[in-house]
């Protein structure tokens, strides 16, 4: 018994124990095509030396514009003249595009299998101001309505 544990253990160790898959943005934009409507609502926290940072909002988007923002620590709405600080997924994608074509390091993406949108996305580096973490729950407006 003792020597299947080992073994087991040293299957974790030298094939790791992370099992989830990732996509890369191709993959995940038509993923996202096929299921995007225009029209969804997300949670996004971002972190960064910008406005609105360290903060988790939901953000409501619908044909691709940003169109409300609450901050979920304090139920406060963001102003309409402040919504351009926020993401849509669109343009995460972009951000991503943008980066891979510069080759800016490091450059970290998690994209949801289910529906392809970037889950966690890490551009740059934050220590220098030139880098920006982006986290992305996003769930569909019909699901809020339950």
């Amino acid at each position: 018994m003792k020597k299947i544990f080992c073994i087991l253990a040293s299957l974790m160790i030298l094939g790791g124990c992370d099992t989830e898959q990732n996509l890369n943005r191709e993959e995940a934009q038509k993923i996202w095509r096929n299921y995007s409507h225009g029209k969804y609502s997300m949670y996004q926290s971002k972190s960064c030396f910008c406005p609105y940072s360290d903060t988790t909002y939901q953000i409501n988007v619908a044909s691709d514009v940003v169109t409300s923002a609450l901050n979920l620590s304090t139920n406060e709405s963001v102003p309409k003249e402040h919504l351009g600080v926020f993401y849509t997924i669109n343009q995460i994608f972009g951000m991503i595009e943008e980066a891979e074509s510069n080759h800016i390091e490091p450059l970290e993406i998690k994209y949801d299998l289910q529906y392809g949108y970037p889950k966690k996305t890490l551009i740059g580096t934050l220590e220098n101001d030139a880098g920006i973490l982006v986290d992305c729950e996003l769930f569909f407006e019909e699901e809020i309505l339950k």
